[in-house]
């Protein structure tokens, strides 16, 4: 994604190459071998810096700010689909996995809510994390007990 910011250095790295292969070629007229090698040199040493593979791009935080945003707007099915795919990329964020509960909860998936809320909870208490444990374990009982069945009264006949 941030590729596209390399390209418009192009045009800035080609002048900076022209200049050194003329600086070079200069250098090699006038028979200043001192200086040629050093050229060379500095040639040769930057050459893996700036061929080195490109480490892949986290884009988790990215994709859980999206997540908020359509969840402001009250777009639950894009925004679990984003906190979904910040989870893949990051999946130890715990705020994407406390958002995505939320919204499941908010778009009416209460199966879904409470998976999501066990997650929290599952990593919370791996953290020790109190805060997010006591929201958890609150919210799963809520969603259990508004879940269960209502019991039954005296029964006419």
């Amino acid at each position: 994604m941030l590729s596209r910011y390399r390209v418009s250095a192009v045009p800035v790295m080609i002048l900076f190459a022209a200049h050194g292969a003329v600086t070079i070629v200069r250098l090699a007229r006038g028979r200043d071998a001192a200086r040629i090698v050093l050229a060379v040199s500095l040639l040769v040493v930057s050459f893996p810096a700036v061929n080195r593979e490109v480490v892949e791009e986290d884009l988790s935080v990215a994709r859980y700010n999206l997540a908020n945003r359509y969840s402001e707007l009250e777009r639950w099915d894009e925004a679990i689909r984003t906190y979904r795919a910040a989870i893949a990329e990051n999946p130890d964020y715990i705020s994407s996995f406390n958002n995505l509960a939320v919204a499941y909860e908010k778009s009416g998936r209460t199966t879904d809510a409470v998976g999501a809320w066990r997650d929290v909870l599952r990593i919370a208490r791996a953290r020790r994390l109190g805060v997010y444990i006591e929201r958890a374990r609150n919210r799963i009982a809520m969603l259990e007990e508004r879940a269960a069945p209502l019991p039954s009264g005296p029964q006419r006949r």
